[in-house]
């Protein structure tokens, strides 16, 4: 991400650490992130979590800690993810990690898929569904992740399924500006799809968040693990 997050909150209440080494799959965002939130304590690389860590760990060792926030849920793999993130943790480190297992701006993006007019982008939109996004059952959702960390040999002392609000307070244009912000073809539709796709998503908004719909809801997983078990 831009690095904000990892400056402002995160880095005070690590303190005293040696550093903290902030981490995104693009050259673009790290760049940014190196320009607007640079501290003396903190270090931006490029790393693709899904991919081989050989060189990362090469260059920067392991970690005591690892924290990842609402980034998993957009990997194609995560359980390559996850098996690195182990790889990157020291025999004593642990990890924090916080999932969007389900949201209802990703009901949307299901929507689209199936429509004839957004057929071309069906392939990009469905490949950022996570496999949490239609498990409803809190059961099913903690087995899946507990399946995932094992894989990982890793070991969780905290596995929580959580659900809170989402957009409260917000306005219609606010909310619109999320719809576009994250959807996965914002950035690949033509001008006048561009237009087409606002009007979509206003029409979905209103039904999603009208005042009969009740309030815009999220899951998510909450994970500490450790690579030894307690």
């Amino acid at each position: 991400g831009p690095g904000d997050f990892t400056r402002d909150v995160l880095l005070p209440r690590c303190l005293p650490c040696r550093r903290i080494v902030g981490v995104d799959c693009s050259r673009d965002m790290i760049e940014y992130a190196r320009r607007n939130s640079a501290h003396e304590q903190l270090e931006f690389a490029v790393l693709d979590i899904c991919s081989d860590v050989t060189g990362f760990l090469e260059e920067f060792g392991q970690f005591e800690r690892v924290y990842s926030f609402f980034c998993l849920n957009w990997v194609e793999d995560i359980s390559a993810a996850l098996k690195n993130i182990s790889r990157l943790m020291s025999s004593s480190g642990e990890c924090l990690l916080v999932i969007c297992a389900a949201v209802q701006i990703i009901e949307v993006w299901n929507i689209l898929a199936k429509m004839d007019r957004w057929a071309k982008y069906s392939k990009t939109l469905l490949k950022f569904i996570p496999k949490t996004q239609d498990m409803k059952d809190k059961r099913e959702l903690m087995r899946y992740i507990s399946g995932l960390l094992r894989q990982a040999d890793l070991f969780p002392t905290i596995m929580e399924a959580l659900s809170s609000t989402i957009f409260d307070g917000w306005s219609e244009e606010e909310i619109i500006a999320v719809y576009h912000g994250v959807c996965p073809i914002s950035h690949l539709v033509t001008c006048e799809e561009k237009l087409v796709l606002d009007t979509f998503f206003r029409d979905q908004f209103r039904k999603l968040h009208a005042p009969e719909a009740g309030r815009g809801h999220y899951r998510m997983l909450v994970v500490k693990a450790s690579k030894a078990p307690c």
